[in-house]
């Protein structure tokens, strides 16, 4: 809106004005408390739980969109959101960054000590963070000459080019860690950088098996992200082509960094993935709240969607993490019926719990925001949607507990996929439920890079649920 609200106290003590000296000024209240009024409307209509929004006599209707929003949400709803719009607002997949993710810790192995880490991740191809040398496994101690603190790690996402200093973890005396110091890299300034989210596809050989290998980062539809780039979705189906002339035998998911996205590139992965004789069936079903029961709908696993590469599967590994959601968990979910839960192994951490879906709600007039409410539940072919907690793997085992380096995403040796092809191939994870982690020194993220990425549920992007 083009004034700043005031207060709620203060419009209290205005209201009076809006009548003083016998002259009708509610057309003035009404324009200052539009934008929350038409957020009101929106949310009593569509949202999942409009129930629990509290009365409009109860409701501040003078603070801004993005403090108003919050308000009217359920206490159980952890996923609607608003976003504020600005001129330079870009889709994720297109952000300007340095082209690297990273959690960042307080120092890992010195308890006293107040440094900050940050560990790499990910590097995305043709970025300044690959074209300086910056690899997964990399530890950043310092930024512009200066360590790290939870003051300047913003710094890491995106800006000018700069120098980040690096260090690794290695084994000290009596089995103890210590550190020491790497490189220090330039990134060139931060671009715009695909985050194209086929991180890695590829198939092993190992006793005797061919073991496919997917590491897919988001349930992206292109470069842009938009809904109807069909783009990914033609990736996808040209990387199966190749899993599906190579024979394989077992195939590895690899969801760890999947926050979610769109319903239909859920659909799709999960067609490619399914057993022939699924295809045609109910893949999921959306039910929305009692005032759009209407609404409600299916989507299929469909042939016409595999391109002749559907691998029929009997069984398959899915890695997992704390950052694994929504449509990542509804693939999971939803092939479950037809491979058998024991058949849909999961193996790494527990996962989100967004077993619900969203779509984006724009107006005509105010334009400064978007809203992300959570409108239906995603439900599987056995109307089962009981992952509101996350769904605990099979077999655990945690990336973020081990000090000693990571290998490079795809390399056999690195620990996710060395672990889940030994079990394979053997029955048995060497690794599992083992830590190198002081447990009285426990690594607590301070940020998560990949939180940017997160969404408020899958994107319901098929059908028109207005």
């Amino acid at each position: 809106m083009s004034v700043n609200k005031l207060s709620y106290l203060l419009y209290i003590l205005l209201i009076p004005l809006f009548y003083s000296c016998g002259e009708d000024r509610t057309g003035e209240y009404e324009a200052l408390i539009s934008e929350d009024k038409w957020i009101e409307e929106v949310m009593c209509d569509r949202y999942l739980w409009y129930y629990d929004i509290p009365a409009s006599d109860k409701l501040k209707f003078f603070a801004e969109p993005k403090d108003f929003f919050p308000t009217l949400l359920s206490k159980n709803d952890k996923f609607s959101y608003i976003k504020i719009n600005t001129p330079t607002t870009k889709a994720i997949s297109r952000e300007s960054s340095y082209g690297f993710d990273f959690i960042l810790y307080k120092d890992p192995i010195i308890s006293t000590s107040n440094d900050r880490f940050a560990r790499v991740l990910y590097v995305l191809p043709n970025s300044p963070a690959s074209e300086a040398g910056l690899k997964r496994g990399d530890w950043i101690s310092a930024v512009k000459g200066q360590k790290l603190t939870i003051s300047n790690y913003g710094y890491l996402l995106q800006g000018e080019s700069r120098k980040f200093a690096t260090a690794a973890i290695v084994p000290a005396a009596g089995g103890a860690y210590q550190w020491q110091a790497n490189d220090t890299l330039t990134l060139s300034a931060s671009r715009q950088i695909e985050d194209n989210p086929f991180y890695v596809d590829t198939v092993y050989n190992v006793a005797n098996r061919k073991i496919a290998y997917l590491m897919y980062n988001s349930f992206s539809t292109g470069p842009n992200n938009q809904a109807a780039d069909k783009a990914y979705g033609d990736q996808m189906r040209s990387i199966f082509a190749k899993f599906k002339a190579a024979n394989v035998n077992d195939f590895i998911l690899d969801l760890r960094y999947n926050p979610g996205g769109y319903l239909t590139c859920s659909q799709e992965l999960s067609s490619l993935l399914a057993p022939a004789t699924a295809l045609g069936k109910v893949y999921c079903s959306l039910v929305f709240n009692d005032k759009h029961l209407k609404s409600n709908f299916s989507l299929n696993l469909e042939e016409k969607l595999t391109g002749g590469a559907n691998l029929n599967l009997s069984r398959l590994y899915v890695i997992t993490s704390n950052l694994t959601a929504s449509a990542s968990e509804a693939v999971i979910n939803c092939l479950r019926p037809y491979m058998g839960t024991e058949n849909v192994i999961l193996v790494g951490t527990k996962t989100v719990g967004k077993n619900v879906a969203s779509e984006p709600i724009n107006s005509d007039v105010y334009t400064s925001f978007t809203l992300y409410p959570i409108l239906a539940t995603v439900f599987n072919s056995e109307n089962k949607s009981d992952y509101a907690n996350g769904i605990v793997p099979t077999h655990i085992l945690d990336e973020s507990s081990f000090l000693t380096p990571f290998y490079q995403l795809g390399d056999l040796r690195e620990r996710m996929l060395y672990n889940t092809v030994q079990l394979i191939t053997t029955g048995t994870m060497p690794d599992e439920k083992k830590t190198e982690v002081n447990p009285a020194h426990l690594m607590t993220p301070i940020y998560n890079s990949l939180d940017r990425k997160k969404m408020s549920g899958v994107l319901i992007q098929t059908k028109d649920t207005k």
